[in-house]
């Protein structure tokens, strides 16, 4: 079930692909959709390492990333001499940048997988967070493939898409993987802190160096509302 859910993801692509074809983005508007899409995978890499009939120890594990989040960005962008983040056109894309989104993308469909392990709840929390930061991912990339090759737009979307396909394949690997006989509570569990890990690390790392590096609150204002949105819908799933 969850590879062929994992296909609903290319839903997530084509949508990026409208919006982004519907006018010009600026890089800062880019970068608060990455935010708000980060935050989502953060709640739901939390949500598989706080597994509890109710949600208030996640909620409570959400506010403590958030407090510091909020200050160690706060303080560190206040007290260290200000990097900007380059300006200038970003970078051309390579065979080796290619190979490194398709490995992401594979690597997000081996969680997603993992995730239908441990329960429905579970895996449409990390299906959702995972759908909104494919969406930011997709206008990303389609933003730097039109900077790196003008023109092009459905090659561009055709590139992306096949990027994106590689999460079904990953969810396909995982669940074979994941229902073999050798399969234990200690392997699953094992899986479900390293898929919650990887989860937080992406999702925090596409937007805490814009924080460290700039004052930029609007982003701060959009990962914040990310964590939010996914408390709700977590609440809300979990009945």
């Amino acid at each position: 079930m969850a590879p062929l859910l994992a296909l609903g993801l290319l839903g997530s692509t084509l949508a990026a692909g409208i919006f982004y074809r519907a006018r010009d983005w600026s890089r800062r508007e880019l970068w608060r959709i990455l935010a708000f899409g980060g935050a989502t995978l953060v709640a739901s890499g939390f949500n598989l390492l706080v597994p509890s009939p109710g949600k208030e120890p996640l909620f409570g594990a959400l506010a403590g990333f958030a407090f510091l989040f909020a200050l160690e960005s706060y303080s560190i962008v206040h007290s260290c001499p200000e990097e900007h983040l380059e300006d200038s056109s970003p970078h051309a894309m390579s065979q080796l940048a290619t190979f490194a989104l398709l490995f992401h993308s594979l690597l997000d469909g081996v969680i997603l997988g993992v995730s239908a392990q441990l329960g429905k709840e579970e895996f449409w929390g990390v299906f959702v967070g995972m759908a909104i930061h494919k969406f930011a991912d997709a206008m990303t990339m389609l933003a730097l493939f039109a900077t790196s090759f003008p023109g092009y737009f459905l090659t561009h979307l055709g590139i992306v898409f096949g990027i994106t396909l590689a999460t079904p394949i990953g969810a396909l690997v995982s669940h074979v993987l994941m229902t073999g006989a050798f399969l234990s509570q200690g392997i699953l569990s094992f899986f479900a802190g390293f898929s919650g890990g990887c989860l937080i690390y992406i999702g925090a790392s596409s937007i805490l160096p814009r924080l460290h590096r700039l004052r930029d609150q609007p982003c701060f204002f959009y990962f914040i509302l990310g964590l939010v949105f996914m408390m709700g819908f977590l609440k809300i799933s979990g009945g």
